[in-house]
């Protein structure tokens, strides 16, 4: 019912503008029409499960909130105000509670073009520098723990750099935005290659990505877009068995590489968007990473609040 009532709302408010729907050809343009100060609040909720031989080794779910803010309009596009809060943790420690909580209510301010794509981040060596003290201060916390200071080190590379900002401390970012600039019309499937970032470092890997607008709902004035992207495993297999040779792992527990199991890594998703204003009702991105009997499944809802 609250779902219905605030697709209603949207619609009233922004009934003026031209719908993005087109029934008559079953299409649909993803683009955002949005006025200065404008906001909407989000609820995120992060899984990760972790299974060998079908059994489950560890468990997580976090979740918080995120306010989307429209700090400015222009003829070339938007600048968004993007602030995550209210963090809850189910079973992470301390540590891992003051790092993935970081940049909890400091703003991340966002660029993008005029339809919702093309995301920039303005703020990044602000919260670059803000990153690094905070994590200097856990380095004290932590001397001696070199487990926990290789996990902040980690946290400080990621910021470290405008390209790995964008990269890996954006990911809801990213998802939020996924269908947005193109059009797209019902059942016609969309195939790409393109690049991924490599989470190891080093060189973009290969990847095969398809789109498809799977459904056009008229009466809530939304359209439901689906994707799904396969990762090169053979690339994937090659950076992460290197990975795992740099690490200095123990003479023998790591077999030659032609008896190193092929790792692959699936991500899948959807997300169902208001046509007139280009905000996201809801949106869901699944990944699975396997390594021979090792599985790790990870999984992101962003859902608008009211």
């Amino acid at each position: 019912m609250k779902k219905q009532i605030l697709l209603l709302l949207l619609t009233l408010v922004l009934g003026q503008l031209s719908a993005q729907i087109d029934m008559q050809d079953s299409t649909v343009q993803v683009i955002s029409y949005w006025n200065m100060g404008e906001s909407q609040m989000y609820h995120v909720t992060e899984s990760e499960i972790v299974m060998v031989k079908e059994d489950t080794l560890s468990m997580i779910e976090n979740s918080f909130d995120v306010e989307i803010k429209v700090s400015d309009s222009t003829s070339y596009g938007y600048i968004l105000e993007w602030t995550r809060k209210d963090f809850q943790f189910s079973k992470s420690n301390s540590l891992d509670v003051q790092l993935d909580a970081i940049l909890s209510d400091r703003p991340i301010l966002l660029t993008t073009d005029i339809y919702g794509s093309d995301i920039h981040v303005l703020n990044w060596e602000d919260l670059s520098t803000y990153v690094d003290n905070k994590c200097k201060q856990l380095f004290t916390e932590y001397e001696g723990k070199e487990a926990a200071l290789a996990r902040i080190n980690q946290v400080m590379r990621k910021h470290a750099s405008k390209e790995s900002f964008e990269t890996f401390v954006i990911r809801d970012v990213h998802q939020y935005f996924t269908y947005h600039g193109a059009k797209y019309k019902l059942g016609e499937t969309i195939t790409e290659n393109i690049k991924v970032s490599n989470n190891y470092g080093g060189d973009p890997l290969d990847a095969t990505t398809a789109l498809v607008l799977d459904e056009l709902l008229p009466e809530n004035s939304t359209s439901i877009i689906k994707s799904f992207q396969n990762i090169n495993p053979q690339q994937l297999t090659a950076v992460t068995y290197d990975y795992l040779k740099s690490l200095n792992i123990v003479e023998g527990s790591l077999p030659a590489y032609e008896d190193f199991p092929t790792v692959t890594k699936q991500i899948w998703g959807g997300s169902e968007i208001h046509s007139t204003s280009g905000w996201v009702i809801y949106s869901q991105e699944s990944e699975q990473i396997t390594n021979g009997d090792d599985v790790t499944m990870k999984d992101r809802i962003i859902e608008i609040k009211k």
